[in-house]
């Protein structure tokens, strides 16, 4: 299962980038947000305010649907007293439906991301004990918003379910986040 979270955002990006003459419909971007994250059946069970910022890549098949991969940085844990803190690099998947064919266009997307834990902290002091990867499933509502010369306002509201445990005790990541962002066309649409 692992290695299908691994090799998915692989094939998409060189699938992307090597077929040069899809790239009327491939548009790249940044993006940043904040997040709502907790642990799963952690004892505490409170929610942090955290954020995930990175870069996104998203190819139109037709004018309605497209895939996207993103490479982000994300800040999850938990709050309260415990203030645990897991930092990521995330890479989630894709599928979007868009609706409407003018310069507003909303969309639905459902994927799935794989992580890699790069720290868990608590405070300053690093933590033990947390896996080294994560994955699970993501769905969300967003939209494009045209903002002239051939950029596009880009933004999301999506809810991530962990399906890895990232520790022993059966404790996942759940976050829900609202993110913008530009988006760039790799050529002419």
């Amino acid at each position: 299962m692992k290695r299908i979270f691994i090799l998915i955002p692989v094939i998409t990006t060189l699938f992307l980038f090597t077929n040069k003459a899809n790239a009327q419909n491939t548009s790249i971007g940044v993006k940043a947000g904040l997040l709502s994250a907790q642990i799963a059946n952690h004892s505490s069970n409170d929610q942090m305010i955290g954020f995930r910022a990175g870069a996104f890549i998203t190819h139109s098949i037709v004018s309605d649907f497209g895939v996207g991969a993103e490479v982000n940085y994300a800040r999850k844990g938990t709050g309260s007293n415990q203030n645990i803190q897991l930092n990521y690099l995330e890479i989630p998947v894709m599928a979007h439906y868009f609706f409407g064919k003018g310069s507003f266009r909303p969309k639905v997307f459902l994927g799935g991301y794989y992580a890699r834990l790069i720290n868990a902290k608590q405070g300053e002091q690093l933590l033990n004990g947390y896996a080294d990867e994560d994955y699970g499933l993501l769905a969300g509502l967003g939209f494009h918003k045209s903002i002239g010369q051939s950029r596009w306002l880009y933004g999301d509201v999506r809810y991530t379910y962990g399906l890895a445990e990232i520790k022993p005790t059966n404790q996942a990541n759940r976050d829900l986040s609202l993110n913008i962002g530009v988006s760039f066309p790799l050529g002419n649409y």
